[in-house]
């Protein structure tokens, strides 16, 4: 057997490379000529380049209302910033603010002869496609462009651009809050001052300057009449005792006594009658001061059942003519109970009117607690006002401060570099020519492949080897006639 050769030796592309030179040749040629041609066709264009630098400011962070709170994302990320920025840099109508200012005509004469509507519609999609704006990687800077075949142009359009850029994310971005937070704060003051005047009315009206000190007298007041009424209820408890007891002595005490016996009368009798007037005096005055139940006056009483005894047993044994009268003790304890009636009769009336004292108190008490929760009601409302007073004029000297800052044009955007108008033109020429010769290349190889692919012969004796799986002994070079 013969030894094995390679699929594919470079002594067999050579030949074949040579073999269809022409064809290879006329493969590459076409398209580089083609892209010869194509490459004089366009317009050389000038491009105009500037560079923006966004601060992160106050217009990225988010300020809250009165009474708003803080979101969980209070500001915006550099990415975010950068994309919003870009956004309002290509707004179709800022880009159609900017086309009408430069003219449509003058931008691009080639849609002169269409109607003012299509014409600026035309130039705005002309004028996007030949703009750009792009962040640049790791900083906070815009970076952009405008091609144009006129060069100053280019430059004027583009510094034209910036310009209505700013002005517009001004317009933006300005809150102008001011006059409405002043309006805001100049309603609370409003409000503010009539629940001061309700307040100074509620005083006036009520004599109420202080509660808890009107409370506490009231309280005083109250604890010293539930004294007074304590004591007189006692006073009169105590005088309807007396009276009680007054009452029963008369019961049991006649109204006439035995003043003369004309005969059989003996000095005994007359000591006893005597003794008689002497304890029932004793009774009358110790009833004054002890209960009816005393052992002092229980022994009084004792004697004086002794001594009418006597007298009892002392009466029937003579026939003498006794002479009677009204009985003294009896008219003393008979002004005694009227003393004591009238003073219990005062001391219930002093009950009552001291219970009536009490029942106004507590009334009064009811209605200042009635008038104290209206006060604070008054009071709390304010207080809130007081607050929210406070703060909306913080809000309202900020938001003055930040239109300040609107009207004077200190925008969180710098001009790092303005347009300037560009030195040379670019040209898609060198684009276009290395184009086809990439393309002249990749066919010429295609034509080599395919042509050695349907090609009817051999041009190597390997490949005739390798066809048929035979060595082959001899090859004659195959020469043209001539």
């Amino acid at each position: 057997m013969s030894p094995s050769r390679p699929a594919f030796s470079a002594q067999e592309a050579l030949t074949a490379l040579f073999k269809d030179r022409a064809k290879i040749a006329a493969a590459f040629l076409v398209p580089v000529a083609l892209a010869a041609a194509v490459s004089t066709l366009p317009t050389p264009k000038y491009e105009a380049g500037a560079s923006l630098l966004v601060l992160f400011g106050r217009e990225y962070v988010y300020r809250p209302e009165v009474g708003d709170t803080m979101p969980d994302s209070a500001a915006l990320d550099r990415d975010r910033i950068l994309r919003s920025e870009i956004e309002i840099l290509e707004s179709g109508d800022l880009l159609a603010a900017v086309v009408r200012k430069a003219d449509p005509a003058v931008l691009y004469p080639k849609l002169a002869e269409l109607p003012a509507a299509a014409r600026e519609a035309e130039a705005v999609k002309a004028f996007r496609a030949a703009f750009t704006a792009k962040p640049q990687p790791d900083s906070n800077v815009i970076q952009l462009g405008f091609r144009h075949p006129e060069a100053a142009l280019s430059a004027d359009v583009l510094n034209m651009l910036i310009d209505d850029y700013l002005e517009r994310r001004r317009a933006i971005y300005a809150t102008r809050r001011g006059d409405f937070l002043k309006e805001q704060a100049e309603g609370f003051a409003t409000r503010l001052a009539a629940v001061e005047r309700d307040l100074e009315r509620f005083k006036s009206e009520s004599g109420i300057f202080d509660f808890d000190t009107q409370r506490r007298l009231l309280l005083e007041q109250r604890t010293a009449l539930q004294a007074d009424l304590r004591d007189a209820e006692n006073r009169a408890a105590e005088a309807r005792e007396r009276l009680a007891a007054m009452q029963a002595s008369l019961s049991r005490t006649g109204a006439t006594v035995t003043l003369q016996t004309e005969s059989g009368r003996d000095l005994a009798t007359d000591n006893a009658r005597t003794k008689l007037l002497e304890l029932r005096l004793r009774e009358r005055e110790l009833l004054s001061k002890y209960h009816e139940t005393s052992r002092t006056v229980a022994d009084v009483r004792r004697e004086i059942a002794q001594v009418e005894a006597f007298l009892g047993e002392q009466g029937g044994q003579g026939g003498a003519t006794v002479r009677t009268g009204r009985n003294p003790v009896h008219e003393t304890l008979q002004t005694g109970a009227a003393t004591a009636e009238s003073e219990m009769r005062s001391l219930e009336v002093r009950v009552i009117a001291l219970e009536q004292q009490a029942a106004d108190l507590d009334a009064e008490l009811a209605a200042l607690d009635a008038r104290e929760r209206d006060y604070r009601i008054l009071v709390r409302e304010r207080a809130q006002l007081e607050e929210s007073y406070r703060a909306i004029a913080a809000k309202t000297d900020e938001a003055r401060i930040l239109d300040e800052l609107d009207r004077q044009n200190r925008a969180n955007v710098r001009v790092v570099q303005p347009a300037r108008v560009p030195a040379e033109a670019e040209s898609p020429r060198r684009l276009i020519l290395a184009g086809g010769v990439l393309a002249g290349l990749i066919l010429a190889l295609a034509t080599a492949c395919l042509a050695d692919l349907f090609r009817r012969g051999f041009l190597a004796p390997g490949r005739l080897e390798r066809a048929v799986g035979l060595p082959v002994l001899a090859a004659i070079p195959h020469r043209a006639a001539g």
